[in-house]
């Protein structure tokens, strides 16, 4: 009664399940029934799922133990050490491929000879949205413009590894300027010498993946003799300060416009601060002062320099205490009428390492009042530190009879994170404890307003990078 090849064996035996005289499909009388517990392989020929226990597994003859093995099914292997073991439109994520990043609609222009053209008019500006760095990709796009038209890219992200910025010559070779500065936004610019236009590079990334990174460019061109803006304006009053952090910046005050350039950059306790300002000086001063979290009454350090100073740059150092902590903010002045000067703001941060493994690009966003913005239907990256006493707190605005829905994807296994939804108040409207690598909360009309989440973990050991994600129907 061998499985295959016995006189009643299962494929060739005279009452086999296939061939025998009166096997499951040519038997002439009694096909139906292979066995007593075999349920109707007559009418269903498909079903070897009942065979009996002395038949089982004829996918291996040398296996008559388990008749639910019938047939064995492969398991498909989704395991990983990196990228390049998945497939082409998934990533290795904590040694398993998960979905990766969906291409823009400017692609391809991963070279300068497949540039997206931008039509920008003088003193216009142009806005491109909806845009992807996937993998180690570069986005080009071209600016047309004539001898000493001015050229301005900003590049806007909300969260995730830095998006660097650089205007590059006609060429589309030559880096003219470039910022990969910490923060949210970042811009450089140039002004031409001759008709060949510039064209603008974005990215790549540092530690390229394939999760993606979601970004906005906003492109302005200017004439001659007309002061233009910086990227950052407005910022000429505290409450309008852009959010910056370690890197640098280039920046514009318009002397004629008595410009004062206002930023903020969240400290926490024990940060020592370096603050370097590059200009011109004999174009004038710009005196620039730091204020603590007090604000503009809240004076702690100048920096300034007497004109013909060109090759030394202004700076300062900050050490943050314990009660100091918060948004700190830096203010750059124009000094007089005149030309307008063009700066170089560095920062550079010695942060305290909390014995965490990563590094979370959305801090400080400890609490509601610093939460992180998230952009409907934009994953974020972010990661949690438990020895550092972390809590990440995002935002969201919801309209009058939205549902919103927040998600967040995690590995669970290197350690539980949960998340909490609040209404304005800081009442709780919503809550996802799972053990699992999803948690999840579905709001159906929670009302209009802004909703803060709070990422958290039970455990003070638990260091566990995630991402969130909050959706408006």
């Amino acid at each position: 009664n061998g499985v295959n090849n016995g006189n009643n064996g299962v494929n060739n035996g005279n009452n086999g399940v296939n061939n025998g005289n009166n096997g499951v499909n040519n038997g002439a009388n009694n096909g139906g029934d292979v066995g007593e517990d075999v349920a109707d392989v007559g009418d269903d020929a498909a079903d070897t799922a009942d065979v009996p226990d002395d038949m089982a597994d004829t996918d291996d003859a040398g296996d008559t133990d388990d008749a639910s093995d019938v047939p064995d099914v492969p398991d498909v292997d989704d395991s990983c050490d990196e990228d390049v073991d998945c497939a082409d439109d998934e990533i290795c994520r904590r040694g398993t491929c998960v979905a990766g990043c969906d291409a823009d609609d400017e692609e391809v222009n991963d070279t300068f000879n497949d540039a997206t053209d931008v039509a920008v008019g003088l003193g216009e500006s142009q806005e491109v949205t909806a845009l992807t760095l996937c993998g180690p990709d570069s986005d080009f796009f071209f600016v047309a413009a004539v001898a000493g038209d001015t050229v301005q890219a900003t590049v806007t992200q909300d969260g995730g590894p830095v998006v660097p910025v650089a205007i590059l010559a006609g060429d589309g070779v030559t880096v003219l300027l470039s910022s990969d500065m910490d923060g949210d936004v970042r811009a450089v610019s140039a002004t031409a010498g001759d008709d060949d236009g510039f064209y603008v590079r974005v990215g790549p990334l540092d530690e390229p993946g394939r999760t993606g990174n979601a970004y906005e460019l906003t492109l302005a061109r200017s004439a001659p003799g007309v002061c233009q803006a910086d990227a950052y304006e407005p910022s000429d009053d505290p409450e309008d300060a852009p959010r910056i952090g370690a890197g640098s910046i280039e920046g514009r005050v318009c002397r004629d416009d008595a410009d004062i350039d206002y930023y903020v950059i969240g400290l926490l306790a024990g940060d020592t601060v370096d603050l370097t300002l590059t200009y011109d000086h004999d174009l004038g001063q710009i005196p620039s002062t730091v204020y603590g979290p007090g604000g503009v009454n809240d004076a702690r350090d100048f920096f300034l320099l007497d004109a013909g100073d060109d090759d030394v740059p202004s700076g300062g150092s900050i050490n943050v205490g314990v009660n100091d902590a918060g948004d700190w903010l830096i203010g750059i002045e124009a000094d007089g009428v005149g030309a307008p000067v063009d700066y170089t703001l560095e920062v550079a941060i010695d942060r305290n390492d909390p014995n965490c493994d990563e590094p979370d690009f959305n801090e400080p966003n400890d609490t509601c009042e610093f939460a992180t913005t998230l952009t409907p239907s934009v994953r974020v990256n972010g990661f949690f530190c438990g020895p550092g006493g972390d809590e990440d707190w995002f935002t969201v605005t919801v309209g009058d009879g939205d549902e919103l829905t927040v998600e967040m994807d995690l590995f669970h296994f290197d350690g539980n994170v949960d998340m909490i939804v609040y209404d304005e108040l800081l009442n709780v409207v919503g809550l996802s404890f799972e053990t699992s690598d999803h948690e999840e909360v579905v709001l159906e009309d929670p009302g209009a307003g802004d909703y803060c989440i709070k990422v958290f973990s039970d455990s003070s050991i638990t260091q566990n990078d995630y991402r969130i994600r909050a959706s408006i129907q």
